[in-house]
């Protein structure tokens, strides 16, 4: 996919695929990188939509997407995402300044269910703080040694 590496230590089985929220938060908290998401809108009981973040990364200066796998080009990730055959609607690629502004959106996005508020303390921050040694110790330096980007230092 795209320029994306294989960094061959874990991470990415992990945080790219099922904890990437953190991830992302991450990455834009140590980076000080704009958060990218792909929202799909998906179907409710109440025959509604509402807005899902299906995946989210940081944009580097240059313009390529970053996530616990790597850089990569980010039409080429989409495109990955959206072959799967879903009942997801409306699908979209936002940028949000930084971290606080994504985490903004991931409450409007999830704020009809009450266990939102309970997820942002007790699963999102946690990971957060659990990624952001891992971003420092691991994943940057493999990052420049792999793939200079301007701006990473």
């Amino acid at each position: 996919m795209g320029d994306a590496a294989s960094l061959g230590t874990g991470i990415e089985t992990i945080w790219r695929h099922g904890k990437c929220y953190a991830m992302a938060s991450a990455l834009a908290r140590t980076l000080d990188w704009p958060v990218v998401t792909l929202t799909v809108d998906v179907p409710t009981f109440e025959r509604m939509t509402r807005a899902q973040v299906a995946h989210a990364w940081v944009r580097g200066p240059d313009g390529r997407g970053l996530d616990a796998g790597g850089f990569f080009n980010e039409a080429e990730l989409v495109a990955q995402f959206l072959t799967n055959p879903s009942k997801w609607s409306n699908d979209r690629v936002t940028v949000f300044e930084d971290d606080a502004a994504f985490v903004g959106f991931l409450r409007a996005c999830y704020d009809f269910d009450e266990r939102w508020a309970e997820y942002l303390c007790t699963v999102h921050e946690p990971g957060v703080r659990e990624a952001i040694p891992l971003v420092e110790e691991i994943l940057v330096p493999l990052l420049e040694a792999e793939a200079p980007c301007p701006g990473l230092a």
